[in-house]
This record gives structure tokens, sequence and C-alpha cells, in this order.
């Protein structure tokens, strides 16, 4: 499965990247993102996206509560240091 993010809209334009829309990412990493209006890069969209969905699987709430409580609390750990940065890191007008 791709890690970049991507998006198709209305087979007419996509987006391909890598951008992380909060504060933490758009300060401290390298984020890019790619929009293009040409037919064929909206096909390749597409198709990735018909491959990834065929692959992919739904998330209910059993599979929630399988997930093992040492990733849960990770997880949880690493959303709050996430808002912990968005709210430190805040650009505000001087």
């Amino acid at each position: 499965m791709m890690h970049a993010k991507y998006a198709l809209v209305d087979d007419h334009w996509c987006l391909i990247g890598t951008f992380n829309a909060n504060v933490a990412s758009v300060a401290f990493a390298i984020e890019v993102a790619l929009v293009s209006h040409r037919p064929s890069d909206s096909a390749a969209v597409a198709e990735r996206l018909e491959r990834d969905l065929a692959l992919s699987s739904p998330v209910d709430a059993a599979r929630l509560r399988a997930i093992p409580l040492r990733r849960k609390l990770l997880g949880r750990l690493a959303a709050l240091l996430m808002r912990l940065a968005n709210v430190l890191f805040a650009r505000r007008p001087s």
C-alpha cells in the first residue's frame, strides 16, 4: 500500500504527497504535495486507489477492541504528543 496521501476529485484532478496538515508537520517535516490536472495522473491514482481498496479490510468495533493494550497506549501517547506540539508551535499573530 502506498504510504503517501492521495486524493482523486471527480476523475479530473488528483493530489499526491506526504503533506500532513498539522502545525508540527509543517514546522518540522519536509512536506510536499503535487496537484495534477493531467488525465494520465488521475487515471493512475484511480487505479492505485482501486488496488488499495481491494487489499483493505473494514475496521469495526470488534477489530478495534482486539488491538493490544500496549499499542493503544502508544497510540494515545503519540496523539497527545502531536496535540502538544500543535499547541506549543502554533503560529500566533504578533
